[in-house]
């Protein structure tokens, strides 16, 4: 049960450290995005044997997967103009400070049980998160905000979207078909997108652009899957294991950037990555 947690986490760990050799090999951005969600949409039909379409048709969750679709290609497009204009700092910070709306919605609608030390840990972490993340760069710091903060207000409203849908319209057998739909209509949105601006620009994506797209597009899918069929095996609250998803993915793109990339980390950054840790441990298994 436990493999599909740690399999989501690993490859959307993959997801941010693909966006930082984007910037590296000049991809273009929104290309490779689009591609991405095609290829997710891809293995999930094919993956699913075609049932997808059919399930799509009669399902209760249409409208949702259709609403997370657009959220979905919006916000890798913020996320990715955050890293480049305001810095990856603060752009982890506010993507990973969305685990609160699932927490208040598995505490306050779902009445999920919670403790008084795993309510510490929910601060601990959004602490750990800030330390973890922070960079004592004053350029870097005084970068634009406004896309940090949607990124953090898209977040939020996608991972308690998701909470909502998979607690009361998407049964376990529709799993694969409910995360298919919503690359699907990611899918479909960006190609629109993407044929009006290569008639207005006259300029067609390039064969690097959908070759990254694809190699992205594979952990990207595999990402919520895995992570979707976590919550179905209920191996903990909505509540823990939002958290637990997201601090861990940070510890994990913070050791690939000390020993992949070799980036420097300051003693508050030390300090973040050890709080983690701690708050991992108080929400999750006490």
């Amino acid at each position: 049960m436990y493999f599909f947690l740690i399999t989501s986490i690993l490859c959307s760990a993959l997801l941010f450290v693909a966006f930082k050799l984007f910037d590296r090999y000049k991809i273009n951005t929104f290309n490779a995005i689009v591609f991405n969600y095609i290829t997710a949409f891809t293995m999930a039909a094919i993956i699913s044997k075609g049932e997808i379409f059919l399930v799509f048709k009669n399902a209760e969750w249409k409208g949702i997967s259709i609403l997370l679709g657009f959220i979905f290609i919006a916000l890798f497009n913020v996320m990715a103009r955050s890293s480049q204009e305001a810095g990856v700092a603060i752009t982890a910070v506010a993507n990973k400070m969305s685990f609160i709306g699932p927490i208040l919605f598995g505490v306050f609608i779902l009445r999920e049980n919670f403790s008084i030390l795993q309510t510490v840990g929910v601060f601990i972490a959004i602490v750990s998160v800030v330390l973890t993340s922070f960079s004592a760069d004053k350029k870097e710091g005084d970068k634009k905000f406004l896309l940090p903060i949607l990124l953090f207000c898209g977040g939020v409203a996608l991972d308690t979207l998701l909470s909502l849908a998979q607690a009361n319209y998407v049964e376990k057998s529709d799993t694969l078909s409910f995360t298919g739909s919503i690359f699907g209509m990611a899918a479909l949105i960006g190609v629109f997108i993407l044929i009006f601006t290569s008639i207005k620009s006259r300029k067609t994506p390039q064969k690097n652009d959908v070759i990254a797209g694809f190699l992205l597009g594979i952990p990207n899918f595999l990402s919520i899957y895995f992570f979707l069929h976590s919550l179905d095996f209920g191996i903990m609250d909505n509540a823990q294991i939002f958290p637990a998803f997201n601090l861990s993915v940070i510890l994990i793109n913070t050791l690939i950037g000390l020993l992949l990339f070799k980036e420097k980390l300051r003693l508050f950054n030390y300090i973040g990555i050890a709080l983690a840790i701690v708050s991992i441990l108080l929400i999750v298994f006490i």
